[in-house]
């Protein structure tokens, strides 16, 4: 596959093969995994994405910098961010990935239903910039409400290129936070293309036929996970799910 095994990339090593220049490598036949839980699931494609701790670590680091930089122009902002915030935020992502297909913890879903799991009670969600006033976003953003780039100081100071906000990416990812993008771009639709053509295997249609019957005898008529996920009688942004959508997700996961 490669002319000179120099050529190999840290994504591609596993292409390169041990054997003269020029010769492609042999490998056996993987297994389909058969997994017992999607808890903590991990797909193929996810070598290409940074970790979830990863992420909210990142995510942290640009609040961070965000926070201080509006502290240098009078503004208080962020009030309740701390480094519980990594944790939280790496439950919950580890929890929604593991909901790709469907609901996977009894536990949570007899006292939740379909809600996510109960963030601890101590944690308090950052501000958000919609609770700034428009001066106080035009420093976040560095843009005026009209979308013009902000050209006149604050506080006696200039604001950065795309505020505070366009400082602490920089500042945390560098100048390749663009291309990352794109990069991240792509796998998601990759992986929702995967996702989609996984959908229409036949495999897959026969299970959600048996899930679909055997919801029929629990007394429950929907035709896949999906369709009693997104019940429109659920209001899964409420604090508490009703007691119908904890007896739909308790017979789900059954």
């Amino acid at each position: 596959m490669y002319a000179d095994r120099s050529d190999c990339t840290p994504f591609l090593v596993s292409a390169c093969g041990s054997g003269p220049p020029g010769t492609p490598a042999v490998r056996p036949p993987v297994a389909t995994p058969a997994p017992t839980t999607t808890v903590g699931l991990r797909l193929p494609l996810n070598v290409y994405l940074p970790t979830v701790g990863e992420q909210a670590t990142g995510e942290y680091l640009v609040y961070r910098v965000q926070q201080h930089c509006m502290r240098g122009y009078g503004v208080r902002y962020l009030p309740h961010l701390s480094s519980d915030y990594i944790g939280t935020t790496v439950a919950t992502w580890r929890e929604y990935e593991s909901r790709r297909y469907g609901i996977s913890e009894r536990t949570i879903a007899a006292r939740r239903g379909y809600h996510l799991g109960e963030k601890p009670s101590e944690t308090r969600a950052p501000q958000v910039s919609t609770a700034l006033s428009v001066p106080e976003r035009e420093v976040l953003s560095g843009r005026a409400p009209d979308g013009r780039r902000m050209t006149t100081p604050v506080q006696n100071q200039d604001v950065p290129d795309g505020g505070c906000a366009g400082l602490a990416e920089r500042t945390v990812h560098g100048d390749r936070t663009a291309k990352a993008q794109r990069g991240y771009d792509l796998v998601a639709r990759l992986r929702g293309e995967a996702f989609d053509r996984s959908r229409s295997d036949p495999r897959v249609a026969a299970v959600n036929r048996k899930w679909s019957s055997c919801m029929r005898g629990k007394g429950f008529t929907y035709r896949d996970p999906d369709a009693a996920i997104e019940d429109p009688r659920w209001n899964l942004l409420s604090a508490r799910p009703s007691r119908a959508e904890v007896a739909v997700a308790t017979a789900d996961i059954a």
